[in-house]
């Protein structure tokens, strides 16, 4: 009797487990992309607007500092520079009191020492903007450089590094030296971009010095 009457309903009302059968098909695939989203891992590659970035960032040179030049974006940095500007201003105060150009008239004024001899390690002194320079911990930084706030320092490298010092007897095992110095300068990390500018210690070859391994002979 109970079979003869499941019969009847299958076949005079068959729309009604097929609409039935098609809700839940629907409900289960609906859930499907929403488990995937809920499950899905963070993306841990940056964006790829980070990796243009990173490729007009990157140092033109392998030195610890690279001049600005034709690949520098300031463009780019000019406007960042004018969404932090009261920060940069007071930054720039700070840390440049005098002009790069009174101090380069300084220098050469005070440089006639040079005529009465020579150094045992000599060097050569150039002014320069910089446009990149790394840390103290060796992370690639973008050096503020805009015409309202320049950042021109002085290095000072050996003009011939590792090389046996001049003056001293050839007995003596002598090299010339390169020395570094820190330098605070205005700066943007590309990999921190929100972030802004900030100060940041720089280390820039300062000076080439005369170095003698505890005055071994060879």
């Amino acid at each position: 009797m109970w079979r003869l009457v499941w019969f009847l309903l299958l076949v005079i009302f068959p729309h009604m487990f097929h609409q039935q059968n098609l809700t839940e098909s629907q409900n289960d695939d609906g859930d499907q992309p929403q488990t995937r989203i809920l499950n899905r891992k963070l993306n841990r590659y940056p964006p790829q607007d980070y990796k243009d970035y990173q490729s007009l960032y990157r140092p033109p040179c392998f030195d610890v500092a690279c001049a600005v030049d034709e690949s520098y974006p300031i463009d780019f940095v000019a406007s960042v520079v004018a969404n932090h500007l009261p920060l940069v201003e007071q930054l720039h105060s700070m840390l440049y009191r005098y002009p790069a150009e009174k101090l380069i008239l300084i220098e050469n004024s005070t440089d006639s020492y040079r005529l009465k001899g020579n150094f045992a390690c000599e060097s050569d002194v150039v002014w320069l903007k910089l446009g990149w320079a790394h840390d103290v911990t060796g992370r690639n930084l973008l050096v503020v450089n805009t015409p309202r706030y320049p950042q021109i320092h002085r290095l000072e490298t050996c003009r011939y590094a590792d090389k046996h010092c001049e003056y001293l007897p050839p007995c003596y095992r002598s090299r010339c030296q390169q020395r570094y110095t820190h330098k605070h300068m205005i700066v943007i990390d590309p990999a921190k971009l929100s972030s802004g500018p900030f100060v940041d210690l720089l280390p820039l070859p300062s000076s080439c010095s005369c170095f003698v391994d505890n005055f071994v002979y060879f």
